[in-house]
């Protein structure tokens, strides 16, 4: 009836097009863990369970999106400030995330806290689309600011950045 409406109310116009990428269990943690952030908190703290659990799930799939764009190398890119809450929280849980990035890269995907120079949202954008990884989850980058201003930033491993 009406109330199964309801019951999938959180997910209408969401589609967690990375959720089987990972380990059940892998994404459960990397929700839970995403919820308990500063920033997540600042920003979702005033919701019910249900939507910070629905956010922290879009945040979630749209990390492993930038991931996967990053792991093509075809530029230079980096997260807006709620995907860029996903990228830390993964990054801290080593083992799996060495093994994600293994698993779709070839090599581990290095964080660059100083950022990696400009990249917009729109580049974003574009680049998801062009590298058959789009549509993006929008709300999570429009209106947001990209890293790429000198915050944080990523890029691949060996050989791209000077040596000493």
């Amino acid at each position: 009836g009406m109330s199964a409406v309801v019951d999938t109310f959180q997910l209408v116009g969401v589609h967690l097009d990375h959720r089987e990428i990972i380990a059940d269990e892998l994404w459960t943690s990397l929700n839970k863990r995403v919820r308990k952030d500063l920033k997540f908190q600042q920003e979702f703290g005033e919701l019910d369970t249900t939507e910070q659990i629905h956010w922290a799930d879009r945040i979630v799939n749209e990390t492993l999106r930038m991931l996967r764009l990053m792991a093509t190398r075809s530029g230079r890119y980096g997260p807006s400030v709620l995907v860029e809450i996903g990228w830390h929280i993964f990054i801290l849980d080593t083992r799996p995330y060495a093994e994600f990035c293994q698993a779709i890269a070839g090599e581990f995907i290095h964080h660059h806290p100083g950022g990696d120079g400009e990249v917009t949202v729109a580049d974003m954008i574009d680049a998801f689309d062009a590298n058959g990884l789009g549509p993006a989850d929008l709300e999570l980058w429009i209106g947001a600011t990209v890293c790429g201003t000198g915050t944080c930033g990523g890029g691949g491993g060996g050989g791209d950045g000077g040596g000493d």
